[in-house]
């Protein structure tokens, strides 16, 4: 119990970053990051401001061009819940940089009074059997959303939800 507390707390006597800086500088110099004219990401929709529809699934996309060679994550998280990521894999074929063209779309479903919204786009490293050694941040787009009532619920429900401030009536 003294050793979960302790290190819960904080009170090891070991300091952390003197704990694998060997495994950590050998692994940094093996992995590529992409420049940022190989990669971009942008045309997030729907578009800031747009007010959304409780109980109604939402449609998210979003542009993303890449170029070169690597591995590539876009994930989409949503007030606190993570989708599985959309993976782009960029090969060279006979030395010439492949451009890949993507809009992932998801369609997720939105409650209550406002809907958080973050899409992130990694640069991945992984190892020569798949396995994920690294993800580099690349960019980041947050937006918070509200929503109004869905008119067409059921009227005793819906009245219920106005009543308990469970959604808008009107933005």
């Amino acid at each position: 119990m003294l050793v979960l507390l302790s290190t819960v707390y904080g009170c090891s006597s070991i300091r952390h970053d003197q704990l694998n800086t060997q495994q950590y500088s050998r692994l940094a110099q093996d992995v590529y990051i992409p420049e940022p004219e190989e990669w971009s990401l942008g045309n997030f929709r729907p578009e800031e401001g747009v007010v959304l529809i409780d109980g109604v699934d939402a449609e998210i996309t979003i542009d993303m061009r890449a170029s070169g060679h690597g591995w590539y994550e876009i994930w989409l998280t949503h007030d606190n819940n993570q989708t599985e990521p959309y993976e782009i894999l960029i090969t060279e074929q006979d030395g010439d940089d492949v451009a890949a063209f993507v809009t992932p779309k998801w369609s997720i479903p939105v409650h209550g009074l406002n809907e958080e919204i973050i899409i992130t786009l990694y640069a991945v490293h992984k190892t020569e059997a798949g396995k994920t050694v690294t993800r580099t941040l690349l960019k980041q787009y947050k937006r918070r959303y509200d929503l109004i009532c869905n008119q067409n619920e059921f009227k005793p429900i819906l009245f219920v939800k106005k009543l308990l401030n469970c959604c808008r009536d009107q933005h």
